[in-house]
């Protein structure tokens, strides 16, 4: 089955995911690997979409950044602020409660950010980074430039619009402001936070979460990611990544799963209408199909041994196996190009730097015989060869004899009577 001339509503049902049309991406989809960045199935990826809470994830990876540079420690907390409570307070804002004072560690707010999807837990880690959201907003829109992001634009830290934030909107951005990006753009700030901090997966993972456990400001929370382990549209292998709704957006998701050592990133943006209940569940029933459906198509395997290898009729040594993500069946061709061996396909990646498959070789160069083997060639090897094989061969019919004989041989001896 060729994945691209299919819809995703048709993947999905032939995955077993009979949706409704009106649960088709009206933002478009992509499905990529999430170890080389390899396209395996878009529609529709570059189209400009209002992103709502995805814009968390972009939050996250500036945070493990600023862990990274020793701007946020692990060890210290993060207080909550009168501006932080009274955000946690807007009714129209997923959120947690916050109350003034308490004190969250960087996994706390990490959890509440991405499993929660709390807006006040995500201004509280932009400012504790910048020192306002404003300047954080514009930490946002850097990276999304610097890691190639063409159609995503950042008013706001948490994805809200705007005009919901109000007062708490930053100051330098426009009050109806709103986040926008891409399907592809969002496979690829996913693939950067994977590949860059593998360790965020572990704030993204739980279906059930408990904070604060024993104290005053406990909390207990179910994530809005439904293919998590223990949600209802539960998917083996899927530990994150984030959920994203709006009046505006519809349904968004981003999702990652693993399996059988092969990791895909999948986003789907625009599943039905907000607030359609049975939209939430679509979305993750759809990205779920179309992980079924690379899985099925895509095999991750070695496509060559390392060692002696013929490739376009020249004699090449491997330094290592080559594996790739091939369709199955595939027929396949390679490159010899500065001294990497690499297929010969027209695989798309997210971006310049994708890792394409590739091995180092080397030229095959045939040993130099040594004195035993030009013997061998020459005539006189030859004839010395042929004498070796007569005499070793004389040698044997003596032993068999000898052995014919009982072991020994006699001769005869003139007799002493007459």
């Amino acid at each position: 089955m060729a994945l691209e001339s299919h819809s995703e509503l048709e993947l999905a049902k032939e995955m077993g995911q009979d949706l409704e049309a009106k649960y088709a991406p009206k933002g478009g989809s992509i499905v990529v690997d999430a170890a080389t960045g390899q396209v395996l199935y878009e529609r529709e990826a570059d189209k400009q979409w209002p992103v709502a809470s995805l814009t968390k994830i972009m939050t996250l990876y500036l945070a493990y950044e600023a862990l990274e540079s020793g701007e946020l420690s692990r060890d210290m907390t993060f207080e909550v602020t009168q501006k932080d409570v009274d955000i946690s307070q807007i009714s129209a804002l997923s959120n947690n409660t916050m109350v003034l004072g308490a004190q969250y560690t960087f996994d706390e707010l990490a959890q509440l950010m991405m499993i929660v999807s709390s807006n006040a837990a995500t201004v509280l880690m932009a400012d504790t980074i910048a020192g306002d959201e404003g300047a954080f907003v514009d930490l946002m829109n850097a990276k999304a430039k610097e890691l190639g992001m063409t159609q995503t634009q950042f008013y706001n830290a948490s994805g809200s619009s705007n005009e919901l934030l109000g007062d708490y909107a930053p100051a330098n951005q426009p009050k109806d402001g709103e986040n926008q990006g891409s399907a592809r753009d969002f496979a690829l700030l996913s693939y950067h936070l994977i590949k860059d901090y593998p360790q965020a997966l572990k704030n993204t993972s739980q279906y059930n979460l408990s904070l604060k456990e024993g104290s005053e400001y406990e909390e207990s929370f179910t994530a809005h990611h439904l293919s998590l382990t223990g949600g209802p549209t539960a998917y083996e292998g899927t530990d994150g990544l984030k959920t994203g709704s709006s009046d505006s957006a519809g349904y968004n998701l981003v999702s990652t799963v693993k399996r059988q050592g092969v990791r895909l990133i999948s986003v789907v943006m625009g599943v039905g209408e907000w607030p359609d209940d049975k939209a939430e569940e679509a979305r993750n029933r759809l990205s779920n199909a179309l992980h079924d459906a690379v899985y099925k198509e895509y095999t991750y395997q070695r496509i060559l041994p390392r060692g002696l290898q013929t490739i376009n009729d020249r004699a090449i040594v491997l330094e290592e196996d080559l594996y790739a993500m091939v369709r199955r069946g595939e027929e396949l061709d390679f490159i010899l190009e500065n001294g990497q061996v690499s297929l010969d396909d027209d695989v798309v990646y997210l971006s310049e730097d994708g890792q394409r498959s590739s091995v180092a070789y080397r030229k095959w160069v045939a040993p130099k015989p040594n004195l035993v083997q030009l013997l061998r060639r020459t005539w006189l090897g030859i004839t010395y060869q042929w004498w070796l094989i007569g005499t070793g061969s004389f040698m044997l019919l003596i032993v068999g004899i000898y052995l014919l004989r009982g072991g020994k041989f006699s001769r005869k001896r003139k007799s002493n009577h007459f």
